[in-house]
């Protein structure tokens, strides 16, 4: 009878034990599955955020060498402005010495006429003399007059010619200024008309370049959010890890002890099995068995050693207590040399 009582105490502490086990596991077990489901979760999150990171690299990149590309021909189109710039300086200074030299021209062209006039009056004024000389009885007083006034007519009409070659000389000057003038403008036109165009290229890259600075500049943005929040989602990741393999650990140890409190009633049912009626706690049977030479000394000792084991693990809140495989093989080891002892 007390036999049978011990083997109920014995499964009624063995049904309570697994019941608080099964509670624990299942706590465990729900926060493995929590654990490592979170783990996926950042896991999915942070590939995506790695892609998108490669992505907006690559982006990044790309808006470099394009601003890199309108940098150059930015400088081009700035070296073109300024070589037609001083070419169209060239030009107005090369314009103002022309019409300078039109006005030149154009002063010694009044001189001329106004010098044209004065010698055909006085060529008038000589023949008119030398006419009168020839009315006059000749005398040598009036030949040498006569003379003198023909040896200035001839040089008056030599001033003549020479003032009208003069003339014909500044005429074509006019000419040719004039028509380097009406050729300069039109160039200078056309090259006012490139400078435009470059400046109009000039503002499109200009506007080109500050929208890619600042699509450049969101990119960046972007890139530095996300690579903080990558950095935030595998600090946590590492935390989950270790928490997941913190659970796992736990988990086996909880099976381990489950299995080791088994084997360990396992053991108390067959010491209480075979004994005599007059059988007491484990401690009791253990030295009784000892005593009547079932059992030798060093099965003894790992008995003993065993129920201090079962003591320290079968309290729930003594956590320093460490559960591994080499408990689990003692218990099984000395279930099988108690049985073949007793049995």
């Amino acid at each position: 009878m007390k036999n049978e009582g011990e083997s109920r105490k014995l499964n009624e502490e063995l049904v309570k034990s697994n019941t608080v086990l099964r509670t624990e596991k299942r706590s465990l077990h729900v926060a493995l599955f929590e654990g490592e489901k979170r783990e996926s979760e950042l896991q999915a999150i942070m590939n995506k955020n790695v892609q998108a990171i490669r992505e907006l690299g690559s982006k990044n990149n790309e808006l470099s060498a394009k601003n890199e590309i309108l940098k150059t021909n930015l400088d081009n189109i700035a070296g073109q402005k300024k070589k037609k710039e001083d070419e169209l300086l060239f030009l107005e200074k090369n314009t103002y010495l022309i019409q300078n030299s039109l006005r030149e021209i154009a002063q010694s062209k009044c001189e001329l006429d106004e010098k044209k006039t004065r010698l055909v009056h006085r060529e008038q004024e000589l023949n008119n003399k030398i006419k009168q000389q020839q009315l006059v009885k000749p005398t040598n007083d009036s030949e040498t007059i006569t003379k003198t006034l023909s040896i200035e007519l001839n040089n008056t009409r030599r001033e003549l010619v020479k003032n009208e070659r003069e003339k014909t000389t500044n005429a074509e000057k006019l000419k040719k200024a004039q028509l380097s003038l009406a050729i300069q403008a039109v160039e200078k036109r056309e090259l006012e008309n490139k400078v435009n165009d470059i400046l109009r290229q000039q503002q499109v890259l200009i506007v080109s370049t500050e929208e890619l600075k600042n699509e450049k500049e969101e990119v960046q943005n972007i890139l530095h959010t996300l690579e903080i929040e990558a950095a935030v989602l595998k600090e946590e990741n590492q935390k989950n890890k270790k928490i997941i393999e913190e659970l796992f650990i736990a988990n086996q140890e909880l099976s381990l002890k489950d299995d080791f409190l088994k084997k360990w009633i396992d053991i108390e049912t067959l010491l209480i099995k075979h004994a005599s009626s007059d059988a007491g706690r484990s401690v009791d049977l253990i030295n009784h068995y000892r005593k009547v030479g079932k059992i030798d000394r060093f099965l003894y000792e790992d008995l003993h050693e065993l129920r201090r084991k079962r003591n320290d693990k079968a309290h729930s809140n003594n956590y320093g207590v460490k559960n591994d495989e080499t408990d689990l093989k003692q218990a099984n080891d000395c279930y099988a040399r108690l049985k073949r002892c007793l049995v």
